[in-house]
């Protein structure tokens, strides 16, 4: 990490090849570093990586991927890949409790999900970013989600999507 206003360095811990992170309000990096790993996370002062999740293999999982951390810290969003997928904009959207570790989908169809206040989740799916309203504090969505923006570049075989959102 580097400081905002320059100055040196401050390596955060060995993470070889990331692919995606999401630094938490609680200063804990969420980071998925390999393909064939799941999610792990290190404190932001530095420190070891700690594994959060495991592909489930005999549930054909191949990959967690593209996490983001909700506010306060008290869960992860992140995108299951399947060894079934023709695409990424078939796999599934998850969110992992990180203290009770219960998992559960939110969204079949999709990638990258990112959340944005006063409680939306917006995803990426054919092309296309798609928003559904999600409530952080029980960890549900609602209602019927809802295509808001087209002409989005994604790489189908890895289910990057080329955006960004602010939480707000």
């Amino acid at each position: 990490k580097l400081p905002a206003r320059g100055g040196t360095a401050v390596p955060v811990g060995p993470a070889p090849n990331v692919n995606s992170a999401s630094w938490g309000d609680d200063d804990w990096i969420v980071v998925q570093w390999s393909t064939a790993v799941g999610l792990s996370r290190v404190k932001a002062t530095g420190g070891v990586l700690e594994p959060l999740t495991t592909p489930d293999r005999a549930a054909r999982e191949k990959t967690h991927r593209f996490p983001e951390v909700l506010p306060g810290g008290r869960a992860v969003v992140y995108t299951v890949g399947s060894a079934d997928l023709d695409t990424y904009s078939d796999a599934r959207i998850v969110v992992r409790d990180l203290k009770s570790g219960e998992t559960q989908t939110l969204i079949e169809g999709g990638s990258c999900a990112r959340y944005v206040e006063p409680g939306f989740l917006v995803y990426a799916k054919a092309g296309s970013l798609w928003a559904v309203a999600f409530d952080a504090g029980t960890l549900r969505t609602s209602g019927t989600p809802m295509a808001v923006q087209g002409g989005v570049s994604m790489g189908p075989e890895s289910g990057e999507a080329d955006f960004a959102v602010s939480r707000n």
